[in-house]
């Protein structure tokens, strides 16, 4: 009977990393098996559709919001791409839905996620237009997720456009994820840093062009979350807000119902 009960703690314990409504304890984010459709191109047919909405996978869903207009259709929120070119040295936009290490955290090919922040939003939104929950809307401690660049923020960090410069020394580029419990407290970020130059040596410079795993657990500093939602900052910003493209990648999102 201890064996018996042993085994049993053991299926129990382990997490699941397929796309499905059963109840879990560990969730780890899997696009592969996620039931979306993709363009030719490797991007999420929804994607700039005014209709499709939130996606899910494994029980985690991704906020998701197209607008049409006479100049045609804007996004935010979240895409699903499978897109293996990692080419963009003109920071094309049209061209703004691959990482950096051409697939997901399984290998080139594989398909991700590519986030678009809405700039506009300010400090702790009613609605982030870049929210992750849980389907059936329970509490969660969130473990880690990779964060990865886009071939659009790299080139534009690396070189610069007519409106955003190429990154000198002291510039810096970084995503932020922002736990919220059911309660409405608000966790401090945790950031990652996309491109990195503050160093005063050169050789220490960088912009992120592989997945990188960032640990979420501080995000439970006020216990479990009802969601987490994610923003960004850039040293190259303005009246306006921020001048770098705030694009990104993430992948193998795991946190704990």
């Amino acid at each position: 009977m201890k064996k018996l009960l042993l085994g049993l703690g053991a299926v129990l314990a382990m997490g699941l990393t397929a796309c499905d409504d059963d109840p879990v304890f560990t969730i780890t984010m899997d696009m592969a098996n996620a039931k979306v459709e993709y363009s030719e191109s490797g991007v999420w047919k929804g994607c700039q559709d005014a209709e499709a909405g939130a996606f899910t996978c494994s029980t985690l869903q991704f906020t998701h919001q197209a607008t049409a207009s006479q100049w045609g259709v804007s996004w935010t929120g979240f895409c699903p791409s499978r897109v293996s070119d990692n080419s963009n040295p003109n920071g094309d936009f049209n061209r703004a839905w691959g990482s950096m290490s051409k697939g997901g955290v399984k290998g080139e090919g594989t398909p991700y996620v590519v986030g678009f922040w809405n700039t506009m939003e300010g400090e702790n939104p009613e609605n982030p237009s870049l929210k992750i929950d849980l389907t059936d809307g329970a509490a969660f401690a969130p473990q880690y997720v990779y964060v990865n660049n886009t071939s659009l923020a790299y080139y534009l960090v690396q070189e610069g456009n007519q409106f955003s410069k190429p990154f000198a020394a002291g510039d810096w580029f970084k995503i932020q994820f922002i736990g919220v419990t059911e309660d409405g407290k608000v966790s401090a970020p945790v950031e990652a840093y996309l491109a990195d130059y503050r160093s005063e040596k050169e050789s220490e410079r960088y912009i992120l062009n592989e997945w990188k795993m960032v640990d979420l657990k501080p995000l439970t500093v006020n216990g479990p979350v009802k969601y987490i939602y994610i923003q960004m900052a850039s040293s190259d910003s303005g009246q306006w807000g921020m001048n770098t493209p705030a694009y990104f990648a993430i992948d193998g999102l795991q946190v704990i119902k």
